[in-house]
């Protein structure tokens, strides 16, 4: 088991020890004993008591395990690169990093991804803690470097890593040469004038289509004023006629199976775009991702897309709750299906890492709450829901 120094603090709080207590009954579906409530509570135990009888999660609980440390290894070992810090610094300053410091990770391919920063610094396109995003596009690509740096295609997999958020974030953001916002209807066109060739197919494996399609319809839905929802998406998405896009319409046609299968309550647009968006990553993208990567033996794919989950777990404290609990569960669920198809365990130490690096983040969202000495009851209740949110995560 491996602890962030934020957890290794909190285990010097005189109450970390009753609250572990607490947080191993309650994801074992047990009711919290009584005597260490009181002890942590005081006057409110009992309300605590009573908030537990009903909490029940099911499953086998996920054991900690002694996981290698490779891409945090390999992240340490990039922070000490001086290639790797020149580019840095220039990123975190908002400036375009030189060829030369680029050659190094990239190779051949350092114009296109120093093209790429140079189009996410100039959209302004920023993480929540106002970082620029190729910080992470750049931290990705250089600890995949690292990993891999004896391999003769390290280069051409390196510049994959830096591009992997590429089409995603950036097509709507681009103009054409006539002045034209890139969209669905000209998505060829955006990658052929961006990405090289021999770049497109992996680079695409890894682009998440299914949130870009939902992005556009919910954008406009919102321009024609309505709201998005089970009924309106499925008449947007047919009106798309997925049978005559190129590229894209298989996409559409296996978000319109995903929406027509899911129950729908009632709710906000935004609760309903998010829903969708988290089924099609759980029951479209990543399983798609990671079957085609183990088909065509392009694991190293999947290696990209374990160091991003690595990168963006390493930075949660920079994220909203529901964008950590997000990243932690994505995670562990990409872990879990890498699992069962990584026969040969080439990737196994990485999946043991990542696993067991987003266990331990989603024990401590939990136990920090339930050791707070103030507004307890509230901070008690938030504790139950994150462990019913992330249920996956404590429980196989």
């Amino acid at each position: 088991m491996r602890y962030t120094n934020e957890f290794l603090g909190l285990m010097k709080n005189p109450r970390y020890k009753l609250a572990r207590l607490v947080f191993n009954d309650l994801i074992s579906g047990n009711a919290p004993d009584e005597k260490v409530l009181k002890k942590l509570y005081k006057n409110s135990y009992k309300s605590m008591l009573s908030l537990s009888k009903d909490f029940k999660i099911t499953g086998e609980l996920r054991k900690h395990v002694n996981a290698p440390s490779l891409i945090t290894d390999a992240r340490l070992a990039t922070v000490k690169d001086n290639n790797y810090r020149k580019i840095h610094h220039e990123l975190l300053k908002f400036q375009i990093p030189e060829i030369k410091h680029l050659k190094k990770f990239f190779g051949e391919y350092s114009k296109t991804v120093q093209t790429s920063y140079k189009l996410f610094i100039e959209a302004k396109k920023t993480r929540k803690s106002g970082i620029s995003m190729t910080c992470h596009h750049n931290r990705v690509a250089c600890t995949f470097y690292e990993l891999i740096k004896d391999n003769p295609e390290v280069n051409h997999y390196a510049s994959i890593a830096a591009l992997h958020d590429f089409v995603e974030d950036l097509m709507y953001s681009l103009k054409d040469e006539e002045g034209n916002r890139y969209t669905i209807e000209n998505y060829e066109a955006f990658l052929n004038k961006f990405i090289p060739k021999d770049l497109q197919e992996p680079i695409q494996l890894l682009t998440n289509h299914y949130d870009m399609i939902l992005k556009y319809v919910d954008y406009h839905l919102d321009r024609q004023g309505k709201r998005f929802n089970k009924e309106n998406l499925l008449e947007f998405l047919g009106h798309m006629k997925p049978d005559t896009m190129a590229q894209l319409g298989s996409f559409v046609r296996k978000i319109m199976l995903v929406v027509r299968g899911s129950e729908y309550t009632e709710t906000s647009s935004k609760d309903y775009l998010e829903e969708m968006k988290w089924k099609c990553y759980t029951e479209l993208y990543i399983p798609e991702l990671v079957k085609i990567s183990y088909k065509d033996k392009e694991h190293l794919l999947l290696l990209v897309k374990l160091v991003d989950l690595s990168d963006n777990n390493n930075a949660l404290e920079g994220m909203d709750l529901p964008s950590k609990i997000k990243n932690i569960r994505k995670s562990i669920i990409t872990c879990d299906l890498i699992s069962k198809l990584d026969k040969a365990k080439l990737l196994e130490d990485y999946v043991l890492e990542l696993s067991e690096d987003a266990l331990v983040k989603a024990e401590f969202l939990v136990i920090k709450d339930l050791m707070m000495q103030e507004s307890v009851l509230d901070f008690y209740v938030d504790a139950l829901v994150k462990i019913e949110k992330m249920k996956d995560v404590f429980c196989h």
